[in-house]
């Protein structure tokens, strides 16, 4: 691994740990605060995760993994 290469890495994980300061207008379940575009992206991947099964056509497992927590990112 180069380190042009290690670097552009760290980078990416530095910007999406800027997503935990974005807050979103969607509140958690309980309503007592809204959440961050952090934990939509996980909730999104969770509730794919959870719920696919019940899924019409059934989901690509594939798909989810790249899309759910990186729709944030985008």
């Amino acid at each position: 691994m180069h380190i042009d290469d290690l670097s552009r890495r760290v980078d990416f994980l530095r910007e999406i740990d800027r997503l935990k300061s974005v807050v979103r207008q969607s509140p958690l379940l309980d309503r007592s605060r809204k959440e961050n575009s952090a934990q939509h992206s996980w909730h999104l991947a969770m509730y794919a995760l959870v719920l696919a099964d019940y899924a019409a056509g059934g989901i690509d497992n594939q798909s989810m993994d790249d899309f759910g927590p990186n729709h944030g990112v985008t």
